[in-house]
């Protein structure tokens, strides 16, 4: 059976409308009676939750409006937009090690990727971690450039890159 599910906006002092700023969670309860709470995370995930709990105890000053699943619907598609705004327009990055003295292409610093934002804007990411770890943004070009980090970039293809990546745990 699938789990109906029940949608509140975050609603505080300073959020007082639904606007990106605060969330949406979700309730439902399984087939076991246990209800589950979950948060419309920055990640683009449903993720678990303590506000709705938090708000109905007293421990968060806010409110938990009701709202139908269109609204979101709308909202999930717009943090989607927003989340991807700067993503290049032909879907393809530029990637890169960063190796310093004592480390190889193989085993560098750190791996980046760079690419052109629909604004024009230049941008950067660093990966951080191995494999399930997200790409952050990070200005190391400009670091090197200025002398505030060591090394350089070497151009990698995007499958080295990701060899890398899931070589480190």
């Amino acid at each position: 059976m699938s789990p109906r599910y029940e949608y509140y906006a975050l609603l505080t002092d300073f959020h007082p409308v639904l606007d990106g700023s605060n969330g949406i969670v979700r309730r439902w309860t399984d087939d076991a009676g246990q209800v589950h709470d979950e948060l419309y995370s920055q990640r683009l995930l449903w993720e678990s939750t303590r506000d709705l709990a938090m708000i109905e105890n007293g421990e968060w000053q806010a409110t938990a409006c009701p709202i139908p699943e269109e609204a979101v619907e709308a909202y999930e598609a717009a943090e989607y937009a927003r989340v991807h705004a700067d993503d290049p327009l032909d879907g393809e990055y530029s990637y890169f090690a960063q190796v310093e003295d004592n480390t190889s292409v193989d085993n560098p610093t750190s791996v980046i990727r760079m690419w052109t934002a629909p604004n024009g804007h230049e941008k950067e990411q660093q990966h951080i971690g191995g494999p399930g770890y997200a790409w952050k943004a990070s200005y190391i070009q400009m670091d090197i450039y200025d002398g505030r980090n060591r090394g350089d970039l070497v151009p990698v293809t995007e499958e080295a890159a990701t060899r890398i990546i899931e070589s480190r745990e």
